[in-house]
């Protein structure tokens, strides 16, 4: 192959136009073409399965070994499940414990801040019937202290109004007595003129 048909060839292979053309050197060997494999591997797998069933069948110890390993297997297998049941018995014992426990909690804090407001509600309470009464024992005080003054000012208004009669009955027996001591001169005065 020439050189510029060679470049036309890579160029054309390179925009896969043309299938890219191995040149083996001489120093390289060809690649061998072997026969198939698979002859082989079954021959081998069929060795491998008549050599265990030619051992398991002729020692019955070896089998019975066998068997008692798989018992031995079962026997871990089903401990370890009733072992993990148990740990899960146990852990939802604990979780049950530990929430009822935060729920005795909560019930306990809830209680004593409902005792709290409560015992707060009664003293507010107490202070304000306290204040009430204080209010109404001042009021009374007072109201006390108002119908005796208006007792007394209206003993003092009855008392001046018997000194003002009794005054008014003297001044009035006096005008009596003075009318007729008038009377009585002008009577005389007049038996006089006879």
């Amino acid at each position: 192959m020439s050189i510029p048909t060679a470049r036309l060839a890579s160029r054309l292979a390179s925009r896969r136009l043309l299938p890219a053309t191995r040149r083996y050197s001489t120093a390289e060997p060809e690649p061998k073409k072997s026969g198939s494999n698979t002859t082989l591997y079954l021959v081998a797998a069929a060795a491998l399965a008549g050599g265990a069933y030619y051992y398991y069948s002729s020692n019955p110890d070896q089998a019975a070994a066998l068997k008692a390993e798989e018992e031995q297997v079962v026997k871990h297998a089903k401990a370890m499940k009733d072992s993990a049941i148990a740990a899960g018995h146990d852990n939802i014992a604990a979780a049950r414990k530990e929430a009822e426990s935060a729920r005795d909690r909560v019930i306990a804090e809830a209680d004593a801040r409902a005792h709290q407001v409560a015992t707060q509600a009664r003293g507010a309470l107490d202070s304000a019937r306290s204040s009430t009464e204080n209010l109404y024992n001042d009021a009374r005080k007072t109201g006390d202290k108002a119908s005796g003054k208006a007792q007394r000012t209206w003993a003092e208004w009855l008392g001046w109004g018997s000194a003002k009669k009794e005054e008014g009955k003297e001044k009035l027996d006096e005008a009596a007595a003075g009318g007729k001591a008038k009377l009585d001169q002008a009577a005389a005065k007049l038996d006089s003129k006879k």
